[in-house]
């Protein structure tokens, strides 16, 4: 029911009755790619807070391009991203959906892992489908997914550069994952063979 109410603020603002469709076509395409991103920045701060993929998630901000002749995974544009607090006073509405969502994302994640869960983790867009018109409050639509994360990933050591930095390369260029299957998050490509980084 909430996405429902999510995708007609969508295509209100937009004015384009493709804005939401553009956005799930654009997550499923990038998915992988955001996901890498969020369990990069948790495992940069995992010896420091426990439970880290528990008690903060992936924030970021995008605003919609309402071209027609983009490909869609070139859609919309990164404007920024942070790991914040789950109960950061500032994105208490906004958070509050997403941290309802994670039990059940959490016993899904336990159910399909098994012995090898670690925990379950997320990233939650705020989507500016008319970013030309900013309205503090009232112009953000957003999207959120769970995912879980096995063991073996969580004590991954990560080897690429800043992921934020890593993240917006991605997004702009509309980059899926390539060929490994950490999209060069936990590994070195030397030549043609992925260096493991773990």
């Amino acid at each position: 029911m909430r996405f429902k109410l999510f995708k007609s603020r969508a295509v209100e603002l937009s004015g384009n009755p493709n804005a939401w469709s553009d956005l799930a076509t654009w997550v499923e395409y990038h998915h992988s790619t955001l996901v890498n991103a969020t369990v990069a920045c948790y495992l940069h701060l995992k010896a420091t807070i426990p439970d880290v993929a528990a008690k903060h998630l992936f924030r970021i901000t995008l605003n919609y391009r309402n071209e027609p002749d983009l490909p869609v995974e070139k859609k919309f544009e990164m404007r920024g991203a942070h790991l914040t607090p789950v109960d950061d006073p500032e994105c208490a509405m906004l958070f509050r959906p997403v941290n309802e969502a994670r039990p059940a994302a959490v016993e899904m994640g336990k159910v399909e892992m098994g012995e090898l869960y670690w925990g379950t983790g997320a990233y939650v867009l705020m989507v500016r489908f008319r970013p030309d018109l900013t309205v503090f409050g009232t112009d953000g639509v957003p999207f959120w997914k769970h995912f879980g994360i096995d063991s073996t990933t969580a004590n991954a050591v990560p080897a690429c550069r800043n992921p934020l930095d890593q993240l917006e390369d991605n997004l702009h260029q509309g980059r899926g994952l390539p060929t490994c299957c950490c999209g060069g998050w936990t590994h070195q490509v030397s030549g043609h063979e992925a260096k493991v980084g773990w």
